[in-house]
């Protein structure tokens, strides 16, 4: 070790002991008692002045109740996302403030995200993803291409895409957050050397959204994968191609044709008319909005080009008939970390390399919430239970007229 990384270690060290005697809420005297050394030595110490032999670490670790590996553990290199994130000309400053600051948080995570990963020796190591390409001429029919080729690959059939979130991150690589975001602003998509594709989604938006960003990001991902962005709700006056590509796939992914057309005719067979009852309980199982729903059977030809505008214009009420049906908006995930985040962070407890402090602070929870939290995952053995519910076959009398 050179001369210049020994004071960079003890200065490291020094600035750890610091912080924890801040957290006890004791003086540079307090230790000092405890030691059995001067106040001036705490203070040396903690300015990186004084080296630290290996019986006084065990004291020092001793009298915060923590373990020398911690104190001494190497620290993780800070993280860059690519955070070259472009907004619009015209963004507010308070937008631009608040991505700054959530961009950062976000390098925080996956920072911790990493440290636990190494401190467990369990990188994440996801199957190769495919790079594609598209044509600015082909744009909508390459975006369903790469959205049929991905949910081949990804064995997702033609139906709705089951647990949208762990299969991103599980087969695609993808750290997935969520954390508050502008109410402008529905997504991040960064990359790093270290940690690879990065997304965070808006905890503050509905779930339908959320779930049609986390595919926005995909196709972004699978297009553009060096390159950072800033998904907006709106805001853009004309729409960039590749924000079109994106939102193309994310239709496609999500509402393949083969098997959303399937179920059109399903209904269709009976003699009968697909009623906005109908097309609810299709977005509903789809778990799209009502809006992108009707917006890709008009993109597919399947219902008349306009049918949205008529449907809006038309003075029915779709709150009303939702209700009716039962059909309830999911609930929107502001689960902030993956959930291997959370069990890596429970088996590091497990194996006593975090203290429950330590689970705490990394999970941000208090202490008491992590307990009960423990608690439950020991007695479920881990598994995670997910219920589902039924809706009612009722149907809405307004017709919605299907091309032959």
């Amino acid at each position: 070790m050179s001369e210049q990384e020994a004071r960079f270690d003890q200065a490291e060290l020094g600035r750890r002991l610091q912080t924890l005697r801040k957290l006890h809420r004791r003086t540079q005297a307090d230790i000092a008692e405890v030691l059995g050394v001067s106040r001036p030595t705490v203070a040396a110490i903690e300015a990186g002045q004084r080296r630290v032999d290996s019986a006084l670490l065990v004291n020092l670790a001793k009298a915060y109740g923590s373990r020398i590996s911690e104190l001494v553990r190497e620290p993780m290199p800070p993280i860059s996302l690519q955070a070259q994130f472009r907004l619009p000309a015209d963004a507010p400053l308070a937008e631009r403030t608040e991505l700054e600051q959530a961009v950062a948080s976000l390098e925080t995570l996956v920072a911790s995200y990493l440290r636990l990963e190494k401190m467990l020796d369990s990188p994440l190591r996801p199957g190769a993803v495919p790079y594609y390409r598209y044509e600015a001429a082909r744009l909508e029919q390459d975006a369903e291409m790469v959205a049929d080729a991905e949910r081949r690959r990804l064995a997702a059939g033609d139906g709705p895409v089951l647990k949208l979130r762990e299969l991103l991150e599980r087969e695609g690589g993808l750290r997935i957050f969520s954390i508050p975001l502008p109410g402008g602003v529905a997504a991040l998509y960064g990359v790093s050397h270290e940690a690879g594709p990065c997304v965070a989604i808006n905890a503050n938006h509905p779930a339908v959204r959320q779930r049609w960003s986390l595919a926005h990001e995909f196709g972004h991902f699978l297009t553009r994968l060096d390159r950072p962005e800033v998904t907006r709700i709106s805001g853009y006056q004309r729409i960039p191609e590749h924000e079109r590509f994106a939102d193309q796939f994310a239709a496609a992914f999500l509402m393949p044709s083969a098997g959303l057309q399937r179920r059109i005719r399903e209904l269709e067979s009976a003699d009968r008319q697909v009623t906005v009852a109908d097309l609810l309980l299709i977005a509903d199982e789809y778990e799209v909005s009502f809006q992108a729903l009707v917006l890709r059977l008009e993109g597919l030809r399947v219902v008349s080009s306009g049918t949205w505008d008529a449907l809006t214009h038309s003075g029915a009420n779709i709150q009303a008939a939702s209700r009716l049906l039962g059909v309830e908006a999911p609930p929107a995930d502001t689960l902030k970390f993956p959930r291997r985040f959370v069990f890596l962070a429970l088996e590091a407890f497990d194996r006593a390399l975090l203290t429950e402090r330590e689970l705490a602070e990394l999970l941000g929870e208090d202490r008491l919430t992590v307990r009960e939290l423990v608690d439950r995952m020991a007695s479920t053995g881990r598994d995670v239970q997910d219920g589902s519910g039924t809706h009612p076959p009722l149907s809405e009398s307004m017709h919605v007229g299907t091309r032959p």
